[in-house]
């Protein structure tokens, strides 16, 4: 019960970190945009795209809340239609590219023509989780590549990276609620390990299935199988 309360509570002070981040970085900018009058509009525009990056980020991290909250409650509602997914992978990677861009990672989407009957903004949402968490966890110089496939009765996504890889024993949990992965094996910062969870629980939802594969030192891939009957 004690753990269950710290782990809520690491939690909320997590959440409130996550959420504080980004806003303290826009106030920063737009500090610096206010006392510069003479801004070039390229510098003006990279401002801009900035905070726009930063408001993305926020908003993944809401929605993932309030999709935590809906679980919780047992409310998930899917609202489903024909989605292919190599034009949702292409959506994703295309909105995280100057995320990728600002981390020194190179993204790309290619593979299969496939579709499924599903909720497009559940899976988006599961597929940005898998992306964005790559290309933090990635490192400079790395790639992510999402692939979607069709195989045996099954369509997905699979989300590979060349960064450091994931500690065997840490794989067993990725997908525990509140897991997080040794803080110091990492440059990037620790998220409130809640994001995997959520992704397990979406897919779980549609029937489907979520796995990880790889080792330290040589890269992971994330995979997402979703029937097709």
């Amino acid at each position: 019960m004690q753990e269950g309360v710290e782990s809520q509570r690491r939690f909320v002070a997590d959440a409130s970190h996550d959420l504080r981040t980004p806003l303290t970085v826009m106030r920063s900018e737009i500090d610096v945009g206010l006392e510069s009058p003479h801004l070039s509009e390229r510098e003006a525009r990279a401002l801009l795209e900035s905070n726009r990056n930063e408001v993305e980020q926020m908003a993944r991290m809401i929605d993932n809340l309030l999709t935590l909250a809906s679980i919780e409650n047992g409310q998930l509602e899917l609202l489903r239609s024909p989605t292919e997914l190599q034009a949702l992978a292409r959506e994703v990677v295309e909105d995280l590219r100057t995320l990728a861009a600002a981390t020194g990672v190179r993204i790309s989407a290619s593979g299969d023509t496939a579709s499924v009957v599903a909720d497009r903004e559940r899976l988006k949402q599961v597929l940005t989780n898998l992306v964005e968490n790559a290309v933090k966890y990635a490192g400079a110089d790395a790639q992510v590549r999402v692939s979607s496939w069709q195989h045996d009765g099954e369509v997905g996504f699979t989300v590979t990276d060349t960064g450091p890889g994931i500690p065997a024993e840490a794989i067993p949990h990725l997908f525990d609620r509140f897991f997080r992965v040794d803080a110091s094996r990492s440059s990037a910062r620790q998220g409130s390990g809640l994001g995997l969870a959520i992704c397990h629980d979406i897919i779980e939802a549609h029937g489907g299935r979520i796995w990880v594969e790889g080792q330290e030192g040589d890269g992971s891939s994330f995979a997402i199988a979703l029937p097709t009957g």
